[in-house]
């Protein structure tokens, strides 16, 4: 949806831009309306192709439902992403709460 809107009004100030610098044709007007109905109809194709997985994600009643997989990930998987998280995640907040940690007990002092 949000990439609708800021596509929308990308285009609305592409033509307002071009407007004011220069003489817009129709041609040009009708092809700019055709482009900004590209992502719908992207959209659409997409619902058409993987209609049972919209079909469950527009299903409130399947939003809830857990369920474990039928294969589960490799343990070695998960530990690289629970590794990732913490080198790129939680270490830089580590460093950068010790920090503030320091010059709050400088000031402090």
């Amino acid at each position: 949806m949000i990439c609708t809107l800021s596509h929308e009004l990308t285009a609305i100030w592409d033509v307002r831009y071009a407007n004011s610098t220069r003489q817009v044709d129709p041609l040009e007007q009708h092809l700019h309306g055709v482009l900004e109905n590209l992502p719908f109809i992207g959209v659409a194709l997409l619902a058409l192709l993987y209609w049972p997985a919209l079909a469950q994600a527009v299903n409130p009643a399947r939003w809830l439902e857990f369920r474990w997989k039928e294969k589960p990930l490799p343990l070695a998987y998960i530990a690289s992403v629970l590794v990732t998280a913490c080198v790129f995640g939680v270490a830089p907040y580590l460093e950068a709460l010790t920090r503030t940690v320091r010059r709050a007990r400088a000031k402090g002092a």
